[in-house]
Order: structure tokens, then C-alpha cells, then sequence
């Protein structure tokens, strides 16, 4: 009797559990798929005759950086020698952008779910295409995080009148890079997006003029990185914990940040270190492999005594690593400002190596233009400046 049972246990077999899968709540499935990237999910229809459209009420993240054949192409044009291979190949590579576009429109239609947790849009559109649509598919999903990025070929302007045709008050995240952010933009956000606590901008067109203020600001973290039309900024955000620049001098006034801890700046930075709030932070990350080309300098870095330093700040931090030195003039006013400064000093380190990844390494240098000895011979020039109490070490 026992083996007849486990054999109607085998025959039950597949469509018993089937029936367990669509005996879940419709709302245990959903979630689920949500979790999945979204070709995966859609993969799903096939179980059974009851998840077929399942799929459709996705409400996670949608994540478009190009498809992986557009990825392979973009490498094998860089690899290609003979201009006219070269344009055969990027006629093929735009015929496979169309075609991934077109499955990006053909999936948002799809879409029936109500709100979204993120939208990524991280390719090279090439040209202005669908954006539109996108942006305010967006907008009437109520995304929480929004991720832009067109390619750096056009400059694409953020549409004011498709976020006041809808209220967009869901939004917690806004990363934007290479995209066009008016004045009136920026208030909306400030003042429309009361969720709002992250903010990045990256090699985006912004007024020469931003205040970051508003009456329900909730923003935590802004990151500012070579939007190179600013020229003054002015902040008034109590709940401000992070705040991130690259990129030259900037005009900048800390009105009221009273919860800020950590900064990150690279560039001119020198400029930003003596600023009022440095007394409050614990974190200070100064990245010297971002410094523009205008401000690197001969072996005989000229110091710029006229811009006096406030005293009334010491830092307590007890090492400091520069890495990428090449001889700048911020690189030599940074190591003596802190050298006046870090009472608790005990051992500097200067990294005269090229940085390994491509993202870390100074804008414009290739790997065959970095003399490693003739930085050497910069740092080891500051040798004669260092307290004898202090180690030195250069690599």
C-alpha cells in the first residue's frame, strides 16, 4: 500500500506543485518577480496559464545600459582599423541600438503596475529618440529612483511641464549625468520633492547660480561633479550628512548644514578645506587624481602665499596618503596646510604611481604619458619641508 501511495505521489508530480504556485496570494508572486531583472521576470509566463501576464505588474527596478551586443560592438569599432570598416561597423551598432530601443518601448507599454521603485536609462541613445515618453513614464509610475543618462553626445533638457502636469513626490534618489537641470528645475525639485535625499549631478549643464534650500527638504546626500557652469553655490539643508565636488573654485556658502559629517572634493579642493565647517566633519576625502589640466605645474610648484589658511581648525587625523601625485600646485598647498594644521601627524605617504583603474586616473592621461620618475623627483623635493617627527615615505 505504501509503494502505491508514493507512486500517485510521482503521477501528482509536476502539476501538483503548479497548483501549489497558483494557489499563492497575487500579491506573493509579484513581489517576487520584482526582485528579478526584468527579462527575467518575463521569462516566467511560462510556468503556468495563470503567471502568462504576471510579469506585467513588475513594480522593482528597470535597468537599461544597453544591450550586451551593443556593449560587444561598441568594443570591436575601438578595436577596428580602416575608417570604413570603422563606419560599416557603427551603422550595425546603430541598427542594434534601434532595435533595443524599440524593446524599451515595447516593454514600458507592456507595464501595468501603478509605481515603480527605479528607472535607469544609462546608454547612448544617440539620438533624442523616445526620452520624452521615458521621462514622463517616469513621472506617472511615481518612481522612487530615477537614474538619466543619454550619452554625452547632446545635452538633453529636463522637461518642467511633464513634472507639474503630474505630482512627482515619490522621488527618494535623482542621479542625473550629462543632462541639462534649468534653475526652475532645481526648485522643483527642492520644494516639489519632499523625499528627496539624494541628489547627484555629473558633467551636467546647471545654473551659474544654485541654492539648495526649501521649506521640506529632506536631502542627505549631494554630489556635484564637473558641472562646470556653476559658479556659486549657497546651501541651507539641516539634514545634509554628505556632500561631494569636483571641479575648479567654486563660490560656496554653507548657511546652515548642521548635520554634515562628510565631504569629498577633488580639483581645486585646496580652495574648500578651510571653509567654517570643516570643525564638524570626519570624514574629508580629497581625491588628487581628478585635477583639471590647468592646474598642473613644472617641477618647481610656484606656492601661492597671498591665500592665508584659518588656524582656528586642527585636524586630529594622524596619516595621510596622497595617491596619483604628479607635482600639482593644490597637491603642495594641500600637504603644507595640513602639515600646519595636523597637530596629531605622524607619517605622510606620497603615491607617485599611476592609479590602476581608468576612472581613478588625471583627466587626459594615458598610461605612456605618466613619468613615475619625474613625479618621484617632485615629491621627494618636499622632503626638506617635513618635521623630523614625521615619516616620509614615497613610492
Amino acid at each position: 500500500m505504501q509503494i502505491a501511495k508514493d507512486d500517485n505521489k510521482q503521477k501528482r508530480g509536476k502539476g501538483y506543485d503548479e497548483d501549489l504556485i497558483n494557489q499563492l496570494p497575487y500579491g506573493i508572486p509579484v513581489a517576487i518577480l520584482s526582485k528579478l531583472p526584468i527579462d527575467e521576470a518575463a521569462r516566467t509566463s511560462i510556468l503556468s496559464r495563470k503567471w502568462r501576464y504576471l510579469w506585467t505588474f513588475f513594480c522593482g527596478t528597470l535597468e537599461f545600459d544597453g544591450s550586451l551586443i551593443m556593449k560587444d560592438m561598441k568594443k570591436d569599432i575601438k578595436k577596428a582599423s580602416g575608417r570604413q570598416l570603422q563606419m560599416a561597423m557603427e551603422i550595425m551598432y546603430d541598427a542594434e541600438r534601434q532595435t533595443y530601443t524599440n524593446w524599451i518601448n515595447e516593454l514600458l507599454t507592456s507595464l501595468q503596475c501603478s509605481t515603480l521603485q527605479g528607472l535607469k536609462f544609462w546608454f547612448n541613445v544617440g539620438s533624442r529618440c523616445d526620452i520624452d515618453k521615458w521621462v514622463d513614464f517616469a513621472i506617472q509610475k511615481k518612481v522612487q529612483k530615477l537614474e538619466l543618462y543619454f550619452g554625452h553626445s547632446f545635452q538633453y533638457v529636463l522637461p518642467l511641464h511633464f513634472f507639474k502636469h503630474a505630482s512627482f513626490n515619490s522621488l527618494c534618489v535623482l542621479r542625473l549625468k550629462s543632462i541639462t537641470v534649468t534653475k526652475e528645475m532645481l526648485e522643483y525639485f527642492m520644494c516639489c520633492c519632499p523625499l528627496l535625499e539624494i541628489m547627484s549631478l555629473v558633467n551636467s549643464v546647471v545654473p551659474n547660480t544654485m541654492e539648495v534650500s526649501g521649506p521640506s527638504l529632506n536631502l542627505k546626500c549631494l554630489e556635484l561633479v564637473r558641472c562646470l557652469e556653476l559658479k556659486k553655490l549657497e546651501i541651507f539643508a539641516d539634514n545634509l550628512v554628505s556632500f561631494k565636488y569636483y571641479g575648479p573654485h567654486l563660490d560656496t556658502e554653507f548657511k546652515s548644514v548642521p548635520s554634515l559629517v562628510e565631504a569629498t572634493f577633488g580639483g581645486s579642493y585646496v580652495e574648500f578645506i578651510r571653509e567654517s565647517f570643516l570643525t564638524q566633519i570626519k570624514v574629508l576625502k580629497l581625491d588628487i587624481t581628478q585635477n583639471v589640466p590647468e592646474v598642473m605645474l613644472n617641477t618647481n610648484p610656484i606656492f601661492r602665499t597671498e591665500r592665508n589658511f584659518s588656524m582656528e581648525c586642527k585636524c586630529s587625523f594622524k596619516e595621510l596618503e596622497l595617491v596619483g601625485f604628479c607635482g600639482a600646485t593644490s597637491e603642495v598647498e594641500l600637504l603644507m596646510y595640513v602639515l600646519e594644521n595636523a597637530v596629531e601627524l605622524k607619517k605622510i605617504t606620497i603615491d607617485t604611481r599611476l592609479p590602476t583603474k581608468p576612472k581613478l586616473r588625471p583627466q587626459g592621461e594615458h598610461p605612456n604619458t605618466w613619468d613615475h620618475e619625474q613625479n618621484r623627483k617632485r615629491a621627494w623635493k618636499l622632503q626638506d619641508k617635513i618635521p623630523t617627527g614625521i615619516e616620509f615615505l614615497c613610492l
